[in-house]
């Protein structure tokens, strides 16, 4: 299983047990339940916070060490938005990160020149080498309605598609290279936060269809005496069939969610 899928695992299972204790659980059990991973100190220190922050009081240790600063534990930009849930997803990517070799740019230009070449072989490698460019790309565009975990996700996709549909040429081509990245990487959180907005919009503008057929519906349902059929009530809303069981689908779906 991946570590990061058996981490979650492992994290859920260490909820129910603290709920089952009446919201309670000692500082040795939750340490021994992640003992198969081998987490670094960092880790149970973000675990110990995460439990805190769901009203789970960890016996065996001092109140204050489940509240350090999340970004001085991961060892990341002190003003990256990164939430109590995403933290632990977050540090493993960091430590995953701090295991790539890093190449020196004469190396990386060699890399570039095969690339254009059109040597597959070189793609992975400078993928690798160019991990910390997404990052460095997250401060732009944190704090607009994506999560720091999205976004670099979003941004390895875009890294992925830059080197992929690199073809430059001339004097400048390692330099072309890196802007290439850049506006790739840009292009791909960019488009996240763009439907994200969309969809919230869309929601809204559903969530108020949905609303005014409701208390539509009501008026009509009053009027008649019973509820009105599918077929009086696009007759009196001047609205196609296939439209109004649309909106009611979202407002049911809505209703599921909340459920």
């Amino acid at each position: 299983m991946d570590k990061k899928l058996k981490f979650n695992t492992l994290l859920t299972e260490l909820v129910e047990i603290a709920n089952d204790m009446g919201n309670m659980i000692d500082k040795e059990t939750v340490d021994s339940h992640f003992k198969e991973l081998d987490l670094e100190t960092g880790m149970y220190t973000a675990i110990y916070h995460y439990l805190n922050e769901n009203k789970i009081t960890i016996t065996g240790i001092a109140p204050d060490a489940a509240k350090n600063n999340i970004n001085q534990t991961f060892g990341v930009p002190e003003d990256f938005d990164i939430s109590k849930e995403e933290a632990s997803f977050v540090k493993m990517y960091y430590d995953e990160l701090k295991n790539i070799p890093e190449l020196t740019e004469d190396e990386e230009r060699i890399l570039v020149n095969q690339l254009i070449q059109n040597d597959p072989t070189v793609k992975n490698q400078l993928i690798e080498a160019n991990l910390k460019l997404v990052i460095s790309c997250v401060e732009r565009y944190r704090n607009q309605g994506v999560s720091v975990g999205d976004l670099i996700q979003e941004g390895n996709l875009g890294l992925m598609e830059g080197i992929s549909t690199f073809n430059g040429n001339g004097d400048r081509i390692y330099q072309d290279f890196k802007e290439h990245l850049n506006s790739s990487i840009a292009y791909a959180m960019q488009n996240s936060i763009d439907e994200q907005i969309g969809s919230s919009r869309i929601n809204e503008h559903l969530a108020s269809r949905a609303n005014s057929l409701d208390i539509t519906s009501k008026e009509l349902a009053d009027t008649l005496g019973r509820e009105p059929t599918m077929e009086e009530l696009s007759k009196y809303t001047s609205l196609p069939e296939e439209e109004l069981r649309n909106i009611m689908k979202y407002s049911l779906d809505a209703l599921n969610t909340i459920e």
